[in-house]
């Protein structure tokens, strides 16, 4: 009786021992693909944290030795007012944009550094627009009612008329035009990259988003709440924001008139001898 319960059990513990074989190779082989997925992700998190690394010690200007940690080198340029630095993790690029926080009503700078600083920038954009390669020209005036993100690749350039955009809840990486006439851009939407040259005005209103922007105008330049915006908005003129719409870095001719905020990221022609400070971060 007792053997032939054994014989019985045999077969049964043959096919749990062949089950749990099978289990652990699977996990074995998982776990080995695993782990060389997580030493891609380690090394490519280290050669990202090199590479800001670098940049915060070119920013504070700290010296560093090459012997336990290898930094790759950065370069350094300027955008308008800010101050950028760019270097290489891996196959990409990391960006920093730097300019000078300070305390607008006690600035370290006099009234005349802030306007040479402001001249400086409107010669930058100036320059910048003249050297502008354009996809193509449209004549006279252009309106685009809710457009889609194939509508704006590229610079365009509106030869003797005005431009209208009507926004209809859609999300553009990059919109960029040079207008010889006036610019409206209403509605609802996200824009990530917005590059104005108005020979006239601008006008910026609606539920609007703007990540980053560079807007120059010989005439006035009006943002109306709720538009949320971050950037530079120049104008020979006049520049007209409301104290809710401006975001982190944002600077403008109308930057000293907004009372509410006492600490502003300033070009970093004002910063002299003071450390700059980094506003945002990309990698491309």
């Amino acid at each position: 009786m007792n053997k032939n319960k054994k014989g019985a059990i045999l077969p049964l513990v043959w096919l749990l021992f062949l089950a749990l074989t099978f289990i652990f190779s699977a996990l074995l082989h998982s776990t080995g693909a695993l782990l060389s997925r997580v030493t891609h992700f380690e090394s490519r998190l280290q050669v990202q944290y090199n590479a800001e690394s670098a940049i915060l010690l070119k920013l504070y200007h700290v010296r560093f030795s090459n012997s336990k940690n290898s930094f790759p080198n950065v370069l350094t340029d300027t955008l308008g007012p800010w101050l950028v630095l760019k270097t290489q993790a891996g196959e990409r690029e990391v960006f920093a944009y730097a300019g000078f926080y300070t305390s607008k009503n006690n600035p370290p700078f006099s009234h005349q550094d802030l306007l040479q600083a402001e001249s400086r920038c409107l010669l930058y954009y100036q320059e910048r627009w003249q050297s502008e390669s354009y996809k193509d020209t449209l004549y006279g005036n252009t309106y685009f009612y809710n457009p889609k993100k194939d509508d704006f690749l590229g610079t365009f350039y509106v030869a003797l008329g005005d431009l209208k955009i009507d926004l209809q809840k859609n999300r553009f990486s990059k919109i960029a035009f040079y207008v010889e006439g006036n610019v409206l851009i209403e509605g609802e939407g996200i824009i990530d990259s917005l590059h104005l040259f108005s020979t006239g005005s601008i006008s910026l209103s609606g539920l609007i988003k703007i990540n980053e922007a560079s807007l120059y105008a010989r005439g006035t330049i009006e943002i109306s709440d709720p538009v949320e915006a971050r950037g530079v908005f120049l104008s020979e003129d006049t520049v007209l924001v409301s104290e809710k719409t401006f975001g982190i870095p944002f600077w403008s001719n109308a930057a000293r008139t907004i009372e509410s905020q006492d600490s502003l990221f300033l070009p970093i022609d004002l910063a002299n001898q003071n450390p700059l400070r980094i506003f945002s971060w990309a990698i491309k």
